[in-house]
């Protein structure tokens, strides 16, 4: 079983994410845990390397996707970072923070 967070203050599209990763492990008979955060700060507090992949979303209040993805890779540098967001204008500082993946809202599946 793998571990995935979803880092998104959006309920309405945590939600739609969270029933993707559900239909994929359904039809591919993969198991995840997942684990929805509200904010980079909730995540990265009392963090540990437990996850595969961390969906971030960049625009979030107390802490923002990016500041949350550079936080992140202090701590763990293997987890996949997949940012989802409607600003496109973010996609090349997700190269920084060797980011797998921008996917733009409403992400579809």
């Amino acid at each position: 079983m793998k571990n995935v967070a979803i880092v998104e203050d959006e309920n309405a599209a945590a939600e739609r994410l969270t029933a993707y990763i559900q239909r994929y492990a359904a039809e591919f008979g993969q198991q995840f845990n997942i684990t929805r955060f509200y904010d980079g700060e909730e995540f990265l507090q009392n963090y540990k390397s437990v996850y595969a992949v961390a969906f971030l979303d960049i625009q979030m209040p107390r802490k923002n996707g990016m500041d949350t993805a550079v936080e992140l890779r202090r701590y763990d540098k293997n987890v996949s970072i997949i940012f989802i967001t409607n600003l496109v204008q973010y996609a090349l500082r997700g190269y920084e923070v060797d980011a797998v993946s921008f996917l733009l809202k409403p992400v579809s599946y």
